[in-house]
């Protein structure tokens, strides 16, 4: 049975799924823009040996909008009192693109939380210094301008399906109904529905990184870390430059990467994915 239920971090609050079942706690983060139900493919494999939990962002879902505080840097401070808060032991941390970076900066500023951390396809400086003027940022801008979200998820889905960008290296234009499928444009409906617009201004901006040098935190990370890469030419976020910086930050980082898989992994290979997530916390972990 999964439960839901807000806990307190500061002023606002954050809507937290708890799966029932045994085993120690493995809190998930999911990526900007969605909530905590795209870990769906995930939670019954991992919930075999962990107590699983998954956290609505700021902004997203079912917790507290807190309008221009939606930088990376503002995310991680929610999740470490989140786990302060809630848990009365380490846990494992799972994040997916946005969540990976806050598993990674929880990892790095409340070390005594944390027992080990999978990074799933963190973008790092994709939504840094690399993203003026790439085809990522005309997409994030393009979803910007449908705002207010307040359609009902079919017809949300159909003007996603329109929304055009032009990819900065070809030239041409792009639809998002050309790059996703029906089903995933629903499931985006779904979740913009819950958003707060205001999420997409500091990406839009180019100030999502402001006050979080994740090159300088990563080195702090203490605990076994497993990174999972996507393959950039299928829609990837994490370039093999930062994969190399990644790991050479980390005292102890395993890289797996996965060829022919875009940025949402969990989604196109949650069986694959979810083996090497218990794989790995299982060798590291102690029970």
């Amino acid at each position: 049975m999964l439960n839901e239920a807000l806990v307190d971090v500061g002023n606002h609050s954050l809507n937290l799924m708890s799966a029932s079942g045994d085993g120690s706690p493995l809190v998930m983060f999911h990526g900007v823009l969605r909530r905590w139900q795209g870990f769906l493919p995930l939670i019954g494999p991992l919930s075999t040996r962990w107590q699983v939990h998954a956290v609505d962002h700021r902004g997203h879902g079912k917790s507290s909008r807190v309008p221009g505080a939606y930088r990376v840097a503002d995310y991680i401070g929610d999740a470490v009192q989140l786990i302060r808060a809630k848990f009365g032991e380490p846990v494992a941390i799972y994040g997916h693109s946005l969540g990976a970076m806050v598993a990674a900066g929880v990892a790095a500023a409340a070390p005594e939380c944390v027992k080990a951390i999978v990074l799933e396809d963190p973008p790092f400086d994709t939504m840094g210094t690399r993203l003026h003027h790439s085809t990522l940022h005309n997409y994030f801008a393009a979803v910007h301008k449908l705002r207010p979200f307040i359609d009902p998820a079919a017809t949300l889905a159909q003007r996603l399906a329109a929304v055009q960008y032009a990819n900065t290296k070809s030239g041409e234009t792009l639809t998002l109904g050309e790059q996703r499928d029906a089903t995933t444009l629903r499931f985006m409906a779904s979740c913009f529905n819950q958003l707060d617009p205001d999420v997409l201004q500091p990406i839009v901006d180019c100030h999502w990184l402001d006050g979080w040098d994740w090159k300088h935190e990563l080195a702090k990370i203490e605990c076994p870390t497993l990174l999972l890469q996507a393959d950039v030419t299928v829609g990837g976020m994490l370039i093999d430059l930062d994969t190399i910086l990644a790991k050479n930050a980390i005292a102890d980082c395993t890289v797996v990467k996965f060829p022919g898989v875009g940025h949402l992994m969990h989604w196109q290979r949650p069986g694959e994915i979810a083996n090497h997530t218990l794989t790995f916390l299982e060798a590291v972990t102690a029970r």
